[in-house]
């Protein structure tokens, strides 16, 4: 059993696979950018691409995405009051109208 988590772990700090999950979080980013796009679209979207990967590299992907986009959601959700999902909905009550009182540096930040 310890082997099998040594060489999982071995796996995860190959370059390739580091390159997909930092691919995955690029693509993760824009696409919480966009309002609308949540986890679900992203995985949806990037789906199609995984299917000539080596399934490691494509969860990789796919985990790197799915990890960071209820983060950036937040910025359409305060900038222009459309959230991306369910959870930057309640950060759009508050941020939105603090970004029309022009404090969206503020409600973007994570010290209030």
């Amino acid at each position: 059993m310890l082997d099998s988590a040594l060489a999982a772990l071995a796996s995860r700090a190959d370059p390739s696979m580091l390159l997909m999950l930092l691919i995955g979080v690029i693509s993760g980013l824009v696409m919480g950018l966009i309002p609308g796009l949540g986890g679900t679209a992203a995985v949806a979207i990037l789906l199609p691409v995984t299917f000539g990967m080596e399934p490691a590299s494509a969860l990789a992907l796919l985990i790197g995405a799915l990890a960071v986009v209820h983060t950036s959601d937040t910025v359409s959700a305060v900038l222009l009051g459309a959230p991306g999902s369910a959870s930057a909905s309640v950060t759009m009550l508050d941020g939105y109208a603090m970004a029309r009182k022009g404090q969206a540096k503020r409600a973007l930040s994570c010290l209030c």
